[in-house]
Order: structure tokens, then C-alpha cells, then sequence
């Protein structure tokens, strides 16, 4: 059994990940001490598939750096995400919250700081170049070409 993500029913096999970094920087408006974050492929299929999730001390800064080590977490280096070359278009949810020194479910209300949804999609499927574009003809039906305006 195959998903997009690799073999197997319980995920993939080897993980793709930053080489020398094990996860993106991230910058908040704020100083936060502790932080937990959370990426997922919500369109992974029945149940989302997990692709980070860590504490971090991030020391009273703004700056989660791309260097810290995770304090702990189910994943701790981030798996990157890239569009599978067949398929659907694959959409994530980055979450950010604030982390208690000690391991402990966050109390979303409470504890909430940040979220961004992002998209990953192959060129062919980007709604931008199709809703734009417009085949310009040059006199010759069959050579038509494809302008793409952004």
C-alpha cells in the first residue's frame, strides 16, 4: 500500500527534510519563553498526517531560530512538504501555541498564538495561471501559444 507520503499504512519511510536545519524560523509580533508547534497535511487522507511537532524554549525572543533543538515532541525535525507529482493539491495547517515547561496538553484557548494555512500545488494546478491565461493566436490555430500573466 502506497500513500503520497511513501509505503506503507503507518506512513512513509524515510523522511525528507532541511539539510542542516531541521525546521523553518519562525518570527512572532511577540517574546514568547516556551512554544509548540504543530504542521499537518490536512489533505494526507481519512486522518491528517503529521509532519512537525515539537516544544521549543525560544528564551524570551521573537525568533524561533531554525537551529533550536526541540525540547520534545513526536517530531522533532520537520518533514519537508513538496506536492506528490500525481494527485490532488495538498493543503496545510501550521499552528503555534504556548508551551508550559513541562509536558502537557496546551489549552488552545488559553495557550493560542498563531496559525497559517498553506497550500502545495503543482504548476498545472495553480488557479492563478489558469484564470489568467490566454492563448494568443498566431495565425496558425495548432501553434497557438500560451501566455500566463501573474
Amino acid at each position: 500500500q502506497h500513500s503520497a507520503w511513501g509505503p506503507g499504512p503507518g506512513g512513509p519511510g524515510p523522511l525528507p527534510n532541511l539539510q542542516g536545519y531541521p525546521h523553518p524560523q519562525i518570527e512572532l509580533d511577540h517574546p514568547e519563553s516556551f512554544v509548540h508547534v504543530h504542521l499537518e497535511d490536512k489533505s494526507a487522507g481519512p486522518t491528517p498526517h503529521v509532519l512537525w511537532d515539537a516544544a521549543y524554549d525560544m528564551g524570551g525572543t521573537e525568533v524561533l531560530k531554525s537551529t533550536a533543538p526541540a525540547m520534545w515532541g513526536t517530531r522533532q525535525n520537520m518533514e519537508l512538504f513538496c506536492p506528490p507529482k500525481h494527485g490532488p493539491p495538498h493543503w496545510f495547517e501550521l499552528t503555534i501555541s504556548r508551551e508550559a515547561n513541562a509536558r502537557r496538553r496546551p489549552f488552545m484557548m488559553q495557550d493560542f498564538i498563531a496559525s497559517q494555512v498553506l497550500s502545495a500545488y503543482r504548476p498545472d494546478q495553480d488557479p492563478q495561471l489558469d484564470a489568467f491565461s490566454m492563448a494568443v493566436d498566431s495565425g496558425i490555430a495548432a501553434n497557438a501559444a500560451k501566455v500566463s500573466f501573474l
